[in-house]
């Protein structure tokens, strides 16, 4: 009788794969939102700082993009997600609003805003559309990990960067401009949502920094191709509570595409493209970029845009402020106050930005 053989076994490869893994979905965090370049990882800061950044344009090229035309640069990238779904309300999804197209989550929420029973309502208000941002920024102070994509509440960064661009002088909204651009010295406060900490800027300064030279743009990553927007079908099948929505073979992938005060748990920092930000120096060579070390002090949620406007030929400046003015009601009441005060608001385009102001406007009543 023969003698079985045992295999023969390989140390090392199940740990270095395994650890792969793991990154990778921690990387995608179950909740597959963003389709990342193998091995990159977000950016996202993770202390009090302060942290010198260089935040860089990318060449828009999606004709769904909230701020600019296509062939335009820009230096963010707005989207919307939806968390708390699935069976076990722990899957998060991209809106497809972020794209100009129809979400049956924002349907359903509307549903439950509008019932008689405040478990629905209350519900309602953590499956809505939550705004966070991407951008393409490189940390001075870690300059050799090169281009990083950061993603971020709206509400917890972009919104002081825009108070902030609002109240300086007008050259500080060239900030993200190859030449005459600005460092953004970025402070922030710690927070806590339960044991979870998170990290809300408090103040913004902008500092001179040396001009970039035009093959950064190849070093930068398209925001828009980072989006994943399911189907219609399969987002209906989920805020069901059917639990299992497909991977990755069935997303639909847009090929050109808080106020909450909780911030998804960090994430590990890993290094995304190896090679560094080439910058000219007054003798024409690349420079390495000077930190200020300088400590200043301090000081440092949510309405949705709905009726985004495209502006052609801009230079990139903070967004638009965002106020009531901006939206009439179609039913004669008044935006942003009124919400489910009529019969038309059940089918209203505009009850989800509604809805979202008249939030907005009892937060800042708290404060």
């Amino acid at each position: 009788m023969a003698k079985k053989t045992k295999p023969q076994k390989k140390s090392g490869g199940m740990r270095e794969k395994a650890k792969k893994k793991a990154e990778r979905n921690m990387n995608r965090g179950s909740n597959f939102k963003l389709d990342l370049p193998e091995g990159v990882e977000l950016y996202q800061p993770n202390s009090t700082g302060p942290y010198h950044w260089d935040i860089i344009p990318y060449v828009v090229q999606s004709s769904t993009h909230p701020e600019v035309e296509k062939g335009e640069m820009w230096y963010q990238r707005t989207y919307y997600v939806h968390h708390n779904l699935g069976e076990d309300g722990n899957k998060s999804v991209v809106c497809p609003r972020s794209v100009n197209k129809p979400c049956p989550i924002c349907e359903h929420v509307r549903g439950l805003f509008n019932s008689e029973d405040e478990d629905d309502r209350e519900l309602a208000k953590t499956m809505k559309a939550k705004e966070r941002e991407l951008f393409n920024i490189i940390d001075l102070d870690n300059q050799d990990d090169g281009v990083r994509i950061m993603e971020y509440s709206y509400h917890l960064f972009g919104k002081i960067l825009d108070e902030e661009i609002n109240e300086a002088d007008e050259e500080v909204a060239d900030f993200a401009e190859l030449e005459g651009g600005k460092t953004l010295k970025v402070k922030f406060r710690k927070k806590k949502l339960g044991q979870n900490p998170f990290y809300e800027a408090k103040s913004i300064d902008f500092e001179d920094r040396e001009d970039y030279d035009d093959d950064i743009l190849e070093e930068v990553y398209d925001l828009d191709n980072l989006l994943i927007i399911r189907s219609y079908d399969e987002l209906t099948k989920l805020v069901a509570g059917a639990e299992d929505i497909e991977d990755e073979e069935s997303e639909e992938k847009e090929p050109e595409d808080e106020e909450e005060e909780e911030e998804e748990e960090e994430k590990p920092k890993k290094k995304g493209k190896s090679s560094s930000a080439k910058k000219k120096s007054s003798s024409g060579k690349k420079s390495s970029k000077k930190k200020d070390d300088d400590d200043d002090d301090d000081d440092g949620d949510e309405e949705e845009k709905e009726n985004k406007s495209k502006k052609a030929g801009r230079k990139p400046t903070g967004k638009k402020k965002k106020g009531k003015g901006k939206n009439k009601c179609p039913a004669g009441g008044e935006f942003g106050v009124d919400t489910n005060e009529f019969d038309e608001c059940k089918d209203c385009d505009l009850w989800t930005a509604c809805e979202d102001a008249n939030q907005q406007n009892e937060d800042d009543d708290e404060e």
